[in-house]
């Protein structure tokens, strides 16, 4: 019995047949999330109209921006029948940070929810949703700088056979 070979660095090897599965669902996400974002933005000065409204938008902007890069991602896998290491470094980066932004929006959505229960005014909760905003840009960039320092990513910031000769 013959298995197709999978990309041994690739996050979804879409020629391996028990990987087939994810395309569909990216492809829904693409058409579900894009017209949500559609409605949205024609209708956004009746739609976008509060702090919680605009963090819904944020998160199906996210989801959309995550399905049409994972969808190209496989586009491009299956075209070259390889993984260059640049696409499985934005591989790596952009998935964490995007669910990175998945939680953090949420984190900021279930705040705000709780600032409406209290009743608290917008002004003064705007210093919270500061701190979580510098929260997630804080850890997004050690996302980036530990990917594109690390053997795993096969960074080009780390020179080919560095790690041979550095190891214990």
């Amino acid at each position: 019995m013959n298995a197709a070979k999978a990309v041994p660095t690739s996050v979804f090897p879409v020629y391996d047949p028990k990987f087939y599965g994810v395309v569909p669902v990216f492809a829904v996400g693409i058409i579900l999330n894009g017209a949500i974002g559609f409605i949205l933005l024609r209708h956004r000065s009746k739609l976008i109209l509060s702090r919680v409204d605009r963090l819904f938008a944020l998160i199906t902007a996210t989801m959309l921006l995550w399905s049409l890069w994972c969808v190209s991602d496989i586009a491009v896998e299956w075209v070259l029948q390889r993984v260059p290491d640049a696409l499985f470094l934005a591989e790596e980066i952009t998935s964490c940070i995007m669910i990175l932004l998945i939680f953090g929006v949420n984190l900021m959505l279930a705040m705000e929810r709780y600032f409406i229960v209290n009743g608290a005014a917008k002004v003064d909760t705007d210093k919270y949703f500061l701190g979580v905003i510098v929260a997630i840009s804080v850890i997004a960039w050690i996302i980036v700088w530990f990917n594109i320092t690390s053997v795993s990513s096969l960074s080009p910031l780390i020179p080919p056979g560095f790690w041979d000769t550095h190891t214990h």
